[in-house]
Order: C-alpha cells, then structure tokens, then sequence
C-alpha cells in the first residue's frame, strides 16, 4: 500500500507535468498511468521489463474498456477509477481500488 501511494503522490504532485511514471526499485517496478477517465498502476517483480509492464498495462486498459457494461453497474462510470496491476513471476492480479 506504501508503494500505491508513493505512486500516486508522483502522478499527482502539484508540479508533475507526466501522466506515466515508471520506478524502479531493489524490490520491484512498477508504472503509473493517469488519464482523464482512469489510473492504472502496475508493481511488478524486480528486474522487470518497462516494455512488458505497459504493454500489460495497455492490455488490461483495453479490456476494461471492451468489458465496461459487464465490470460497471449499467455501464456507466461515475467518476474516474482506478485499478491496480501486481505482476508476479508466474501470477496477474488485477484489482480495482476505490
């Protein structure tokens, strides 16, 4: 959760101009992506590649647009939503923060 934050304090700094972040770390990697409809923030193992980060990145964003009306009540989303991506070595969580 530390590192969630950490995340999202660079994306949202007062003076933060970038929309991705990438960090990498001892322990991990990870990507912060901020657009005017979503935030998707990805941790993955250390010594993971940033291509495949977003490009998983890309991946679940596509998806969740293609399967909005199913994962949303009616379809609609209210406000902006944020999702989180753990990418371990051999498992992918995916899960939506409120």
């Amino acid at each position: 959760m530390n590192l969630y934050q950490r995340l999202h304090a660079a994306v949202h700094a007062k003076n933060a101009l970038l929309k991705v972040h990438h960090c990498v770390r001892n322990s991990s990697v990870s990507l912060s992506w901020v657009t005017p409809t979503f935030e998707l923030y990805c941790v993955a193992a250390a010594g993971a590649n940033r291509a495949s980060i977003a490009s998983s990145a890309t991946a679940i964003a596509a998806w969740v647009k293609r399967e909005e009306e199913r994962l949303f009540i009616g379809g609609v989303v209210g406000s902006p939503f944020v999702y989180l991506l753990l990418i371990g070595k051999q498992k992918l969580t995916f899960t939506k923060i409120f």
